[in-house]
């Protein structure tokens, strides 16, 4: 095909090849590449070029011009690889279908080529009769799609489908045309039609087009047909004027290219990219780079490129393909951009496999090893650096040619520091192990640079060390994303909560916050909340106004153990250590902080007194710092020991250590216990701080002893009276009598009266008789206590201790019903005395005053089972003999007193069987009742035993339990 020198289409005068005017081919281009050009860019076909000297041309180039980016890497002696034109697979049908779709669109007239259907006959394949090299192989004809003849064409003649893809554009624009003319479908491929003449009828249509054009383009390299790749002169123009250069051809694909159209741009052509360019320019081979690279990508396998084979990425350098990993993708994408795709035969016939690719690089030229990282090479100093990176020098390096190197440039040189992720934390690396750093000032709190070039370490290399756990600038405040807690990290690997930025300047911290990931954080162990009161190098310190002032021990505040890094930011106070007495800025109230707690101190007095000095020390604090404690009891102004009560109310309390009151029920009862009874009257907000502590008890503790309050002095109290007890602290018993000798049972009687009463389990019970109360006491001389009304008034009265010995029988003086004491002040009444026998209890029967009973309890009827020591028994012939669980008696509870008077038989019973004395008649306890047995044989029956154990009762036992029915 001839092409007119102005036009943007191919020039090739050759016989079969067709001449297309200017204005087509312009329309052709704007309409793939939607390039806007002014109308007068088009010039004149009929203008002649006969008369153009280089003057001329000059001035039609100056004239003619239309301004666009250069081509960029057009090389005239390499345009296109082999390996790429001669590719048989590049494209499927439906790859080559959905492209034709996406370029053209919706089709206007029916006859773009995504929608046009042809015809084609088949054809034999065939070979070159001058070389005998197959050019195409069999074709099978048919009616199909343009995209299916492509396809096939492209399989027969082992011709890229984006070559003839590229050929249909530049020559008529058919590959993006959306109303192509009949003349352009005629034309389509320029095969077979002259300049001179009109195209061959036989090659006229799409189908013949497309066939006959790849037949042409193959015949050149499989016939040795025509121009050959080595030296060759190519002009610039079918104007010999216009000149031209010996070119040497470097394959047979650019060969074929010049043969099809035998001119190559000029500079001008290249200079105006889609556009014009001067009076001696031609375009087909320029727009055939430039439709290539637009749509398909580079025309050759570039050393430093990637390459894409059916998903798998590769990097081609110095002649060879490095397989890229999924991990080193990014990377490799960063620095190398887009794979180009390519078949698998065209990337691995042109390159020999150099393996996988990793980041570590070498240029053998000088032996230079890299990383690559964030797009560019930076290099290692020493192999052992390449070995702390996870490569080697002797292994595992990719060689890449210098223009990989000089193509990225050489970044910052590699260092010891890293990062995991792009953009994350630094970490040093230090033997095993990574260490990373929160930010630039913990780098230099650790003496490192704060800055390091760190790259990015692959994830198979950071798996070889341990990660330790971020290290933070001392007294620096952290927390995790995405959470509002705020830390303090100090020493051990430990975070402490920061409740309040007021605590953190009272301690002398910055209160700025570093952000960091959980996962930073994730290493660190919780370990409490950020007391005001910490401790450094062993002594206690409290934060006020942003220094640490020295604490006493005493004040028993929960301390922060900070370690030595967060200490050496902090401003220590000297002096001795005291107790902090503190007060908030601008406000009047002061404070004692003890044992956790703020206890407010009501006068100026009191605080002296406290301090122990007439100028005592008074910390300011922020309100945030104050209300970590929470408030406790206020200090009051009155001395240990002395009672109180609150404006308006009449009741009366003895404040005691631990910000407790104890409600005072009697004077009597301060009175025995040694403390005056003089009342101060407090206002209702300073008692309101106050706990209230249940009742004031007459007996109580002091230093871990129990006393009892008696005539104004403590007495040592015996645990056994089992007594409620007050624990007053050691304020209020440091002012308190405490008496000597050995604990004892409370005998006491109030002054003026003869009742002698035992205190014993919370209860006055009286004692009715002198014999009783020196058996009780053991001793002949019992201590009897002389108490205040009041103060046994406190106990209520409880069942009276009887003149009898444990077991007897008692009534009550004209009252015949007999009564078993027991236990607990109860009274259990005897239904016979047959009962009492076989429990092996005595009949005898004591007196007493009515008055002495009544203060026991009447709990039912003794049964003749009974429950000694978690066991129950069956009265019988004077002994306790076990139960059977069936028998299910009520059961009465002796209690240790009695129980102890009574014979005890060991063992266990599944079955009891009875019989009165001096009756034959034998009964099955059982159920609640007693079921006669009607024969021996049923009795051995369900004993199940020859022999079975039958209990003799009396006849007013057996009386106590309803009948059953007989067992027959």
């Amino acid at each position: 095909m001839h092409s007119r020198h102005r036009s943007l289409r191919s020039a090739r005068p050759q016989p079969g090849r067709l001449a297309l005017h200017a204005v087509v081919a312009v329309l052709a281009l704007l309409g793939s590449l939607a390039v806007a050009a002014p109308a007068n860019a088009v010039v004149d076909a009929s203008a002649s070029v006969a008369a153009a000297a280089p003057a001329a041309v000059d001035t039609a180039v100056d004239s003619g011009i239309v301004k666009a980016a250069a081509v960029v890497g057009f090389n005239p002696e390499n345009i296109i690889s082999d390996s790429l034109f001669y590719d048989g697979n590049a494209m499927t049908a439906s790859e080559i279908q959905s492209f034709l779709d996406a370029k053209i669109g919706s089709c206007r007239n029916g006859k773009c080529l995504n929608v046009l259907n042809v015809s084609v006959s088949s054809r034999d394949a065939w070979v070159s009769q001058t070389t005998g090299n197959l050019v195409c192989s069999a074709l099978q004809g048919g009616t199909m799609r343009v995209s299916e003849l492509i396809y096939r064409i492209q399989v027969a003649c082992g011709v890229s489908a984006k070559v003839i893809l590229v050929t249909l554009q530049k020559e008529q624009g058919l590959t993006t045309s959306d109303a192509p003319s009949d003349w352009n479908l005629q034309a389509a491929m320029g095969a077979s039609c002259p300049d001179t003449a009109p195209c061959d009828p036989a090659y006229s249509g799409v189908g013949p087009q497309i066939v006959q054009g790849v037949r042409q383009i193959k015949i050149y390299k499989a016939g040795r047909f025509a121009m050959q790749p080595g030296v060759n002169y190519i002009g610039y123009n079918p104007n010999s004027a216009c000149g031209g250069t010996n070119l040497n051809i470097q394959n047979y694909a650019t060969a074929a290219l010049y043969n099809y159209t035998p001119y190559q741009p000029n500079a001008a052509a290249l200079a105006a990219g889609w556009g014009l360019g001067d009076g001696c320019s031609s375009y087909g081979n320029r727009n055939f780079y430039n439709y290539y690279t637009s749509w398909f990508g580079p025309t050759t396998t570039d050393a430093g490129s990637l390459y894409s084979v059916n998903g798998d990425i590769y990097l081609v350098t110095a002649g060879a393909r490095y397989h890229v990993t999924l991990a080193d993708w990014p990377d490799y994408r960063r620095a190398f951009g887009e794979p180009i795709g390519v078949s698998q035969s065209t990337l691995f016939n042109s390159t020999s496999d150099g393996g996988a690719a990793t980041r570590y690089v070498l240029n053998p030229s000088t032996s230079v090893v890299a990383y690559l990282n964030g797009g560019s090479l930076h290099r290692f100093a020493t192999c052992s650096l390449v070995s702390a990176w996870g490569g080697s020098c002797s292994a595992s390096l990719t060689r890449v040619g210098p223009e990989v190197f000089a193509q990225l440039g050489t970044g910052a040189e590699m260092t010891s520091y890293a990062r995991l992720t792009s953009g994350g934390l630094i970490h040093r690396i230090s033997g095993s192990s990574l260490i990373p750093y929160a930010n630039a000032a913990a780098l230099k709190a650790d003496g490192r640079p704060t800055a390091p070039y760190a790259a990015v370490m692959t994830a198979a290399a950071a798996s070889t060390y341990t990660i330790e756990r971020v290290q933070f600038a001392p007294g620096a405040l952290v927390r995790a994303a995405g959470d509002e807690r705020v830390y303090l990290p100090v020493d051990g690997g430990r975070l402490l909560y920061v409740p309040s930025f007021g605590v953190v300047a009272d301690l002398g911290l910055s209160s700025s916050v570093t952000v960091v990931s959980a996962s930073s954080l994730g290493s660190w162990s919780k370990a409490g909340t950020l007391s005001p009161a910490v401790s450094c190098g062993g002594k206690t310190y409290f934060g006020a106004s942003g220094k640490l002032v020295p604490l006493s021990a005493e004040a028993g505040l929960t301390v922060s153990g900070l370690g030595a890094g967060v200490c050496g930011v902090l401003t220590l106070g000297t002096g001795a250590a005291a107790n902090a007495f503190v007060q908030v800025s601008g406000q009047p109230e002061i404070y004692l902080l003890q044992n956790d707690q703020a206890r407010h101190i009501g006068s100026m007095a009191k605080l002296v007194e406290l301090a122990g000095s007439s100028k005592p020390r008074v910390l300011t604090v922020a309100a945030d710092t104050l209300a970590v404690y929470p408030k406790g009891a206020a200090i009051l102004d009155v001395a240990p020991g002395a009672l109180v009560r609150a404006a308006g109310d009449e009741r009366v309390y003895l404040p005691v250590d631990g910000g407790r009151l104890l409600y005072v029920p009697s004077f009597g009862v301060v009175a025995d216990l040694g403390l005056s009874s003089s009342v101060t009257v407090v206002s209702a907000s300073s008692l309101g701080s106050w706990s209230k502590a249940g009742t004031l008890s007459p007996a109580v503790s002091c230093g871990g002893k129990t006393y009892f309050g008696a005539s104004g002095k403590l007495v040592p109290l015996s645990a056994e009276a089992g007594l409620t007890v007050s624990g007053l602290g050691a304020g209020v018993c440091g002012v308190l009598t405490l008496g000597t000798g050995a604990a004892a049972n409370a005998f006491v009687q109030v002054s003026g009266q003869p009742e002698i009463y035992l205190l014993q389990n919370d209860q006055a019970r009286h004692i009715g008789s002198m014999a009783k109360l020196v058996e009780l006491a053991g001793s002949s001389k019992p201590r009897v206590l002389t108490v205040a009304a009041d103060t046994l008034a406190v106990y209520p009265k409880g069942a009276a201790i009887l003149d009898v010995a444990p077991g007897a029988l008692v009534r009550a003086a004209g009252d015949e019903r007999v009564y078993l004491p027991v236990d607990g002040g109860r009274l259990l009444y005897v239904p016979s005395f047959g009962v009492v026998a076989d429990l092996g209890l005595s009949s005898s029967v004591t007196v007493v005053s009515a008055s002495s009973l009544g203060s026991w309890s009447k709990a039912g009827t003794l049964s003749p089972a009974v429950s000694c020591g978690g066991k129950t028994y069956f009265g019988a012939s004077g002994k306790l003999v076990p139960l059977s669980a069936e028998a299910g008696l009520t059961v009465s509870g002796l209690g240790a007193t009695v129980c102890q008077k009574t014979v005890r038989e060991d063992g266990t019973s599944s079955r009891t069987f009875v019989r009165a004395d001096g009756q034959e008649e034998i009964y099955l306890l059982q159920d609640g009742r007693a079921r006669h047995v009607t024969s021996m044989g049923r009795l051995i029956e369900i004993a199940r035993t020859p022999t079975p154990s039958v209990l003799t009762v009396t006849s007013g036992t057996l009386a106590t339990i309803p009948a059953g029915a007989a067992v027959n």
